[in-house]
């Protein structure tokens, strides 16, 4: 009925159509997905109340650090210039069930905290772990 070369490019035609299909379909599938992330992260900044301090958004127990306020992060965050911070008294400030511990950074920074977290005396709920990267 067909001759082979019109087969051929009937085939090349339909696989071209079904290639793009699908594509479209995970392309809108995709798209679909996307907008309701955004309306749910939206309905989540709409119900963090502004009035509120940084603190009050920590006290809730688990939350992501996307979903607070921008100003709330900025506020809470202690940055320390020409000195080391006081590791003993951040770590003994903590409080929880279990609390993992991750440093990165100067060796000596890295026995001292395990100095601390393997004392017990702090917290017996701390888990160390460091990660040394090297250029």
């Amino acid at each position: 009925m067909y001759s082979e070369s019109s087969r051929s490019a009937l085939s090349m035609l339909l696989l071209c159509v079904s290639t793009a299909t699908t594509a479209t379909a995970g392309f809108l599938w995709n798209k679909k997905q996307s907008v309701k992330e955004m309306g749910q992260i939206q309905a989540i900044d709409a119900s963090t109340p502004i009035t509120t301090s940084p603190s009050a958004c920590y006290s809730g127990g688990d939350q992501e650090l996307e979903s607070l306020p921008h100003w709330s992060f900025v506020e809470s965050t202690k940055v320390h210039y020409d000195r080391r911070p006081d590791l003993k008294g951040i770590l003994s400030d903590c409080e929880g069930s279990s609390i993992g511990i991750l440093v990165s950074g100067p060796r000596r920074m890295r026995q001292e905290v395990a100095a601390v977290c393997s004392s017990g005396l702090v917290n017996k709920n701390l888990h160390y772990h460091s990660m040394s990267f090297s250029w």
